[in-house]
């Protein structure tokens, strides 16, 4: 059973600022621009990485960043039932091993990271693509000298988790990993 855990998500939709026409050079718009169907479009240009902190005892990486998207036009015609996650793993990090009921593709785009899924361990490099089928163990690190830059999407704002191994936070080295749980990413604070 997933639980609903509370973390502090870096998310774009709670904090940022949505520039609609940084893309396009045009001058900064009231309201988000539209498609020929009058239907809201989003670009997020540049979402900022914020440092992991402890509210994941499982999962502390203090000198790694990471993001969360969702769509933030947010009511009307909008892009849901997808997430992004722009990540930087930090040299000597790792992505401890876990699982989600849902499939999961990252995609590798700097670095040279060591990524395993179900049995299988590789050395991966920029422009590699992991197709994570739901229920499969993965994990990933980071023992090269320089960040290894990554985007997982998962096909639905609400991401269960449940970790396998731990990078335990200051204090919790012996606990055993928390009870599965769910990041809901268009929760504000979540």
């Amino acid at each position: 059973m997933l639980l609903l855990r509370r973390l502090r998500l870096p998310q774009f939709l709670a904090s940022g600022d949505v520039s609609h026409s940084q893309l396009s050079g045009r001058e900064a718009e009231s309201s988000p621009p539209t498609d020929a169907g009058g239907r809201a479009i989003a670009f997020i240009p540049k979402p900022e990485q914020l440092p992991f902190d402890e509210s994941d005892p499982d999962d502390y990486r203090p000198n790694s960043r990471w993001a969360v998207l969702v769509d933030p036009v947010g009511s009307g015609s909008h892009v849901d039932d997808i997430t992004l996650i722009v990540e930087e793993i930090a040299p000597g990090d790792r992505i401890p091993l876990h699982t989600h009921p849902i499939n999961e593709v990252i995609a590798i785009l700097e670095g040279a990271p060591t990524v395993t899924l179900g049995d299988e361990t590789r050395e991966l490099g920029a422009g590699s693509v992991v197709f994570v089928p739901a229920g499969v163990p993965h994990g990933t690190d980071n023992h090269g000298p320089d960040p290894v830059r990554l985007h997982a999407m998962f096909p639905s704002e609400q991401i269960g988790i449940e970790y396998l191994e731990r990078n335990p936070a200051p204090g919790t080295e012996g606990d055993a990993p928390q009870p599965a749980l769910v990041i809901d990413a268009r929760a504000p604070g979540a």
